[in-house]
């Protein structure tokens, strides 16, 4: 194996750093019409470094328009599992991204409410809004990385008014019926 298929093997693990050298090969790539469908070690990771920023597939695509689809993605998740694991991590470190921006816009409260005529005029909508957005992302977070995120049950058994649980046995002996 020569010097450059071993290099290009080690920048296929997840390195988010590589994004910054791959970049300008891919948009070179880049055809004239429609998305190609080909996708490949270094478009992977650069997905994968994108989704781990907190963008959704969809954003990264819309972005990007020269890369491959949705479709091709999936198809290469599914044949390749070294992708497989680094776009599982990637959602990780997005659901964690995604967590972090609904703690930010919890926080802010800077458009809540404004003085008009010297009074104080709450943004209802906005702060609806915002409310919506992050109970979305908490739900996502739960579903995508419920080890972390998602709610715990714990489910305890105990007796009558808190005692411990004591099995009991209750055995009744009944004289059959008599059939005539």
């Amino acid at each position: 194996m020569n010097d450059e298929k071993v290099k290009e093997k080690k920048k296929s693990s997840y390195n988010p750093q590589a994004i910054q050298e791959i970049l300008p090969r891919i948009q070179e790539k880049s055809r004239g019409r429609g998305r190609p469908n080909c996708v490949t070690p270094e478009l992977a990771l650069a997905v994968c470094n994108e989704l781990s920023s907190g963008k959704t597939l969809s954003q990264i695509l819309e972005e990007n328009p020269t890369w491959p689809s949705r479709e091709a993605f999936y198809n290469y998740q599914r044949v390749n599992e070294e992708f497989d694991k680094m776009y599982t991590q990637a959602k990780r470190f997005q659901v964690d991204a995604m967590v972090d921006e609904a703690i930010r816009m919890a926080r802010d409260r800077s458009k809540d409410c404004e003085i008009v005529d010297g009074k104080k005029v709450y943004n209802t909508a906005g702060i609806m809004r915002d409310g919506l957005i992050i109970s979305s992302l908490k739900w996502y977070a739960s579903k995508v990385y419920p080890k972390v995120w998602g709610e715990k049950v714990v489910q305890e058994l105990t007796g009558l008014d808190g005692a411990a649980l004591i099995p009991t046995i209750n055995i009744s002996i009944k004289e059959p019926k008599r059939i005539e």
